[in-house]
């Protein structure tokens, strides 16, 4: 929930037309938002399919739209960092963000554990949102993982 849309829950009271559930919804996304961490990780997209190799980030259909239902993710991404999945995988509300060179951005909420595949983990998402262009094969990808620690 973004800032105006809070402070459109909170109008001019002297009508009295601020009531518990509005605070109520308010207080909620504050408590989310300060108890959110994120993290980005750099990786390289592949078109190719199959099990992702080391660096790469797949989607099990291949379409940068709200099709994708998971996206295959190697364990170890292109600079050399060891992801920890069990942090994401207990979350509540957890998210996938995939943002590629050309501007295109894939938004994804996680909807189950990942699946752990050897040496790459496949994980259930449904899409959010998404705009621009998929990117192209080797093209350097940003992945934002983003989880609510409760």
């Amino acid at each position: 929930m973004t800032l105006e849309e809070m402070l459109a829950l909170l109008p001019d009271n002297s009508v009295g037309a601020i009531d518990a559930a509005d605070l109520r919804v308010i207080v909620t996304e504050l408590f989310h938002a300060a108890n959110t961490y994120a993290q980005t990780f750099s990786y390289a997209w592949s078109t190719t399919g199959g099990s992702p190799s080391t660096g790469k980030v797949i989607t099990s259909n291949l379409a940068w739209d709200d099709s994708v239902t998971e996206i295959d993710i190697n364990e170890t991404t292109s600079d050399g960092y060891t992801l920890v999945f069990n942090l994401f995988d207990a979350s509540d509300g957890g998210q996938v963000w995939l943002s590629g060179a050309q501007g295109g951005i894939l938004r994804t909420t996680i909807t189950a554990p990942s699946v752990d595949n050897g040496s790459y983990r496949s994980i259930p998402v449904t899409v959010d949102s998404w705009v621009g262009p998929a990117p192209a094969n080797n093209e350097k990808v940003t992945v934002t993982v983003l989880v609510r620690l409760l």
